[in-house]
């Protein structure tokens, strides 16, 4: 068997957020991203007058933001960009590797 170093290769392992999102602010519910936490997750906040407001999972394992505006806010979060199947997907930690033919 050939052992092949190549210091670029490198595995990214699937990340969850640990922590809840953020709370909904007062008058606001929460879809709570269905109870997904995994990188890409995104958690919609409906404020009762129709606004909405949202909480991204980034790559760091974090929520961002990592607290809603209240309801009314001129500065509420952003729409996130819309996730790739990539960044919803789940990609294992152990790759597996195949021996070129030669």
């Amino acid at each position: 068997v050939d052992t092949v170093v190549d210091e670029k290769l490198k595995a990214v392992c699937a990340v969850d957020c640990t922590d809840q999102p953020p709370a909904p602010p007062a008058g606001a519910s929460s879809d709570d991203g269905g109870g997904e936490t995994s990188v890409g997750t995104v958690v919609t906040y409906t404020c009762d007058s129709g606004e909405n407001m949202y909480a991204k999972c980034e790559s760091d394992g974090q929520w961002s933001p990592t607290t809603i505006s209240e309801c009314g806010a001129t500065t509420a979060a952003p729409s996130p960009t819309a996730a790739t199947p990539a960044a919803t997907t789940a990609a294992p930690c152990k790759p597996k590797y195949k021996k070129n033919k030669k």
